[in-house]
């Protein structure tokens, strides 16, 4: 595990290129029927959540003015773009496995399509955006009195079960320099808050901010705390998935090596002697999809 983070710290692995697009568009346990109604299934949950959201809470209560607010807020933001995400991810499997025959044969030396980089760039930021946005509300923005609606559940935490079971059963690959998109993404939001509450604009409550933890008439604090976030928090965040990622990974090829696939080898390397006892052993560019043929800085 020690020897994946390292090899890793690469500046070429900042790009969102790799050399098995095949990856992008499959399922851990390789079982193409699966994964398809996995993509339709959450696509389609995403989908109809963030229409809910504009029925089951109050926005239909306000005057349209009122109601584009909606989309001032950050797990408003951060949960379209997984309900983005979830459908691009499903318009692509089905995409690739019916056009690209290239890509599903697995050819080593297709290049990475445009919408497949597109595909891992907004998983990038919607996974560790989404586990970011479950820690702040609970942590910081939730109190004891709020109601807890459905539509509350769903963005704050049925969004990061989501993406932590979608941890466990994708074989896209994190890579530890991919933090660098939910930063950028952060620090996006950051700047729209400030710019937002320095025109005049007041959050759906008529308060002078978005959110009281954001509020910039207090800029030190509120400097402090947005870089503490973006800065500290989201690459630490990004650690904890590439890291659990990677040992997902590694629990797949213990799974494969004891024989708990079917028998043969797949063209995603079954078979190639990883047991669950030699876990500790020196991690190659064929030992698992998390670790497989990534830039090497050697």
């Amino acid at each position: 595990m020690l020897r994946g983070v390292k090899r890793e710290v690469c500046l070429s692995n900042l790009t969102l290129q790799h050399p098995r697009p095949y990856l992008f568009v499959t399922a851990q346990c390789d079982h193409r029927i699966f994964y398809g109604c996995w993509r339709v299934f959450w696509a389609t949950y995403h989908v109809i959540w963030v229409l809910l959201s504009w029925v089951l809470e109050p926005w239909v209560l306000y005057s349209s003015s009122e109601r584009v607010k909606w989309f001032i807020y950050l797990t408003n933001w951060t949960y379209l773009l997984l309900a983005v995400q979830a459908v691009t991810e499903a318009v692509n499997f089905f995409c690739v496995h019916s056009l690209r025959e290239d890509i599903v044969a697995d050819q080593q030396a297709v290049p990475m399509p445009w919408y497949l980089k597109l595909q891992w760039l907004l998983y990038n930021i919607v996974t560790t955006g989404s586990f970011m946005v479950t820690a702040w509300y609970w942590a910081v923005l939730y109190k004891s009195d709020t109601e807890i609606g459905a539509v509350r559940v769903s963005f704050h935490a049925v969004n990061s079960v989501y993406v932590l079971l979608n941890l466990f059963v994708t074989a896209t690959p994190t890579r530890l320099l991919h933090f660098i998109y939910p930063v950028l993404f952060g620090v996006a939001y950051t700047l729209f808050s400030a710019l937002y509450q320095l025109g005049g604009g007041t959050n759906i409550r008529g308060e002078p901010y978005i959110y009281r933890v954001t509020d910039w008439s207090r800029p030190w604090k509120t400097l402090l705390m947005s870089s503490l976030s973006n800065f500290l928090a989201i690459p630490f965040m990004h650690l904890l998935v590439f890291l659990l990622r990677l040992m997902v990974g590694r629990l797949w090829e213990c799974w494969r090596g004891s024989g708990g696939s079917e028998e043969g080898e797949t063209r995603r390397g079954r078979g190639r002697g990883v047991t669950c006892v030699d876990l500790g052993q020196r991690m190659t560019e064929s030992s698992s999809i998390q670790a497989e043929l990534l830039v090497s800085c050697e």
